[in-house]
């Protein structure tokens, strides 16, 4: 009887551990402290998913990026909207990357990575932050006067 119980504890604790890695790697959400992610979040092969980050800073919306318009910095692609905006990036392009490398600004507050939403973001003192949702978003926003921005910067070392 106690060989069966064993054996059923055994198999649940298994099935959670497979089911939180399989979340995690889906999701992106790892604690910082394991060091498990990337440091430029990329969906589909690219940063930020492909969205040009030039336009988020510059025009104040979302645009796709295009192929055609692509950059490769340290292994990372970068894709842009226009000629202009690729050019633009050259010049500084950690001006216009999002910060703690695109990963979801609110999760690093917290001490996670989490894939982010292109069009859950914020500009806050000329920088990009990038969230998983617009609630999300929100929430951290309401945290600025607080200090999550120094949170997030101290989490992410």
């Amino acid at each position: 009887m106690k060989k069966m119980i064993l054996t059923i504890v055994i198999s649940i604790v298994a099935i959670l551990v497979v089911g939180i890695l399989i979340f995690s790697n889906v999701k992106k959400v790892y604690p910082l402290s394991w060091g498990w992610h990337s440091k430029v979040l990329q969906k589909g092969g690219t940063a930020i998913g492909g969205y040009d980050p030039v336009a988020y800073l510059q025009l104040g919306e979302v645009r796709k990026g295009d192929q055609r318009f692509s950059y490769v910095q340290n292994g990372v692609t970068w894709l842009f909207s226009s000629a202009e905006n690729l050019e633009t990036f050259k010049t500084q392009p950690v001006n216009y990357q999002p910060q703690f490398g695109g990963y979801c600004a609110f999760a690093v507050s917290k001490g996670f990575t989490a894939a982010t939403n292109p069009e859950a973001w914020h500009i806050q003192d000329g920088k990009l932050y990038l969230f998983a949702d617009k609630k999300v978003k929100e929430d951290w926003i309401s945290q600025i006067p607080e200090g999550v921005i120094s949170k997030c910067e101290s989490n992410w070392k």
